[in-house]
């Protein structure tokens, strides 16, 4: 596939209706500009997208071991800069631990500003979002940091009794030229 406005993938064998809904309201789409993908696990870790084709993409999991770092390193790969990534957990999986261990599984993965939204509730499933963006910047590149510079604080220095005499420091003893032992010749 060439590109998409957004994507929706899931490692159950059917998409909630209102995830695609949900997805498309955040990312500014109509819901027919979703492309959905079930059971992605069976793809064996090959999302069928260019590089930087897809805006955004919603990742419904119950299982968490399926949120690997294969997947995740695909999920960026299609993943367009700057792009958002949601990470939904229903039922058993929405206790903090599953959250911190997504949240952490996203930052390691490169994504940042990684955040979990409060649990929702729909009819009586629990489900929470946790949203992160990729990078605008790639892997390798480089850009100045801006930092806020105050000018340097002006010192006044009064060199006139500020400066020591050097000939005073020496003694006579140290002006003398050394004798050289007896015997050697230069």
């Amino acid at each position: 596939m060439a590109a998409a406005a957004a994507l929706a993938v899931t490692d159950e064998l059917v998409f909630p209706l209102r995830a695609v809904g949900d997805l498309a309201a955040a990312a500014g789409v109509s819901q027919e500009e979703v492309v959905v993908i079930t059971q992605c696990a069976s793809l064996g870790g090959k999302l069928p997208f260019d590089d930087a084709s897809v805006g955004s993409v919603l990742v419904v999991i119950k299982k968490l071991e399926n949120l690997g770092d294969l997947f995740l390193t695909e999920t960026s790969r299609v993943l367009k800069a700057g792009g958002m990534v949601l990470v939904q957990t229903s039922n058993s999986s929405s206790d903090q631990n599953a959250n911190n261990y997504i949240e952490r599984k996203l930052l390691i993965g490169g994504f940042v500003e990684v955040q979990a939204s409060a649990a929702s509730s729909q009819d009586i499933e629990q489900s929470v979002t946790i949203k992160a963006k990729k990078a605008s910047w790639s892997m390798g590149s480089s850009f100045p940091l801006k930092k806020a510079t105050k000018g340097l604080p002006k010192i006044q220095i009064d060199d006139d009794s500020e400066l020591i005499d050097e000939d005073s420091l020496l003694t006579e003893d140290d002006l003398k030229k050394p004798q050289l032992p007896v015997g050697i010749v230069l």
